[in-house]
């Protein structure tokens, strides 16, 4: 079976993720008291065109899945940035996710892993250590099991 193009890929209409989840979203918006809660999803060129829109939306359903079994947890937006390395982090989705936590709009993020999040360790740490903890939002990678609420997952963050 041959491979799907990478120039595919990188060109994915997936900006539009409401398609994707827009029935997941709503139906979760009815929880009470729970956190404003962002999915970030991310695919890097730096793959070999060996993951597709499959990968992309596997990453959606895993987070809405661990949302969906939270009681102080609402997805409320997804964000997605495909085809950009975690070694940066002017990635377009991540410029706006963050416009949305400084606006007061997310008061948590998800992650299926920290290196969906970034693969600049020192630039990650900082987000988690520093600049979440000082804008009051919670960070979770649900398959690393890192929760930012937990003060042992705080004191003794590793990154891999």
């Amino acid at each position: 079976m041959a491979r799907k193009s990478r120039k595919n890929i990188n060109n994915m209409n997936i900006e539009n993720t409401s398609d994707l989840n827009c029935a997941s979203v709503s139906r979760l918006s009815s929880k009470k008291d729970a956190l404003s809660t962002a999915a970030y999803i991310r695919l890097s060129v730096e793959n070999n065109g060996y993951e597709t829109d499959d990968s992309l939306k596997n990453q959606i359903a895993l987070v809405e899945s661990f949302v969906r079994h939270r009681d102080d947890l609402v997805l409320t937006e997804i964000f997605v940035d495909n085809g950009y390395s975690g070694t940066r982090f002017d990635r377009p989705e991540f410029v706006r996710m963050m416009n949305a936590v400084k606006n007061g709009k997310i008061q948590c993020i998800v992650v299926k892993d920290l290196s969906r999040f970034g693969r600049d360790y020192l630039e990650t740490g900082y987000y988690i250590e520093t600049v979440f903890p000082l804008l009051n939002v919670r960070f979770l990678a649900i398959t690393d099991d890192f929760d930012s609420a937990r003060e042992s997952d705080m004191n003794s963050i590793t990154m891999p």
